[in-house]
């Protein structure tokens, strides 16, 4: 199932609607999904749940996403580059 949120509310209602899921960030106004500059994907493991982000550009990620999901985690959550803490 395809979704496209345009704005925060919608992108809620989509992850209340189905947590485990898989997606691909693109610039706005972007045609071609192959441009993508992340993708994200939700996993259920037999412990524990994770949330994979893949960055076209690592360090994109460690300055402009990374500062903003940090203060989102939960006690005993982390964010990890490949299995070091980051």
């Amino acid at each position: 199932m395809w979704f496209e949120p345009r704005n925060k509310d919608e992108v809620c209602k989509v992850i209340e609607e189905d947590y485990l899921f898989g997606c691909i960030v693109v610039p706005k106004n972007c045609l071609n999904v192959g441009d993508f500059e992340y993708t994200i994907h939700a996993v259920e493991e037999p412990e524990k749940y994770s949330l994979y982000i893949y960055s076209k550009e690592p360090q994109d990620f460690l300055t402009r996403v990374a500062p903003k999901i940090r203060p989102l985690l939960k006690e005993g959550m982390e964010l990890l580059a490949g299995s070091e803490p980051i």
